[in-house]
């Protein structure tokens, strides 16, 4: 299931690169999503920051839930988004020529050596 986890570094790039277009934005919608990349999911985004910790997993094993039960969990919490398995694509900005500096993973372990200088 993806987790739609977007780098600061990779929205600030973004950012600065459509202010740079000239009569190229004009009134279109750019959504900045890397849900494309294959570490962007919950299983994987723990494994890493568990790495990069130096922690040990639960103790408790994972609970996996059935997607219809997911779909009626989030319709009974009244969240927006009821589909477990949507992604979100950044179509106009891969049409505009921008590149992520920095894959999900990178970023993940960016964070994980911040947390470890505290």
């Amino acid at each position: 299931m993806p987790m739609h986890l977007v780098p600061v570094n990779y929205v600030v790039s973004a950012i600065s690169h459509l202010s740079m277009q000239k009569n190229y934005l004009n009134g279109r919608i750019f959504i900045v999503s890397l849900d494309e990349d294959i570490n962007n999911n919950f299983c994987d985004v723990e494994k890493i920051l568990l790495n990069e910790l130096g922690m040990t997993s639960n103790k408790f094993p994972t609970i996996y839930v059935p997607k219809i039960l997911q779909k009626l969990l989030s319709r009974i919490l009244n969240r927006s988004d009821l589909n477990p398995d949507r992604k979100y694509v950044s179509i106009n900005l891969n049409k505009n020529s921008f590149q992520p500096k920095d894959t999900i993973k990178d970023a993940i372990i960016q964070f994980a050596k911040s947390i470890k200088k505290n």
